[in-house]
């Protein structure tokens, strides 16, 4: 999840939960405005999700992705250069 601000932060019990009670939930946050303790600095990127390994989980993960449009097609293009199918790939679009 790629966070601007800490307190732009929500639902990490929820998160935090849903990881805890199913071992294939993976779920990451990253911020790109300030930085947080325990938290990583930056922007998604490509590498990005090298560092993080998910590129094994690929094509059997469902993505899920929001924001504004700028985010989206950058997030689009990351995984459509997986080949991944398009019922693994969710977006939903929002502005400020």
């Amino acid at each position: 999840m790629g966070l601007a601000l800490e307190e732009d932060m929500f639902m990490i019990y929820e998160f935090k939960a849903m990881k805890a009670a199913n071992p294939n939930f993976f779920y990451d946050i990253i911020f790109s405005n300030e930085e947080v303790e325990g938290f990583p600095h930056g922007f998604i990127t490509h590498k990005y999700l090298e560092e993080l390994a998910v590129s094994s989980l690929y094509q059997s993960a469902k993505f899920f992705v929001c924001g504004p449009p700028p985010i989206l097609n950058v997030s689009k293009t990351l995984l459509d250069k997986q080949n991944l199918p398009d019922d693994h790939i969710y977006l939903n679009e929002f502005g400020f």
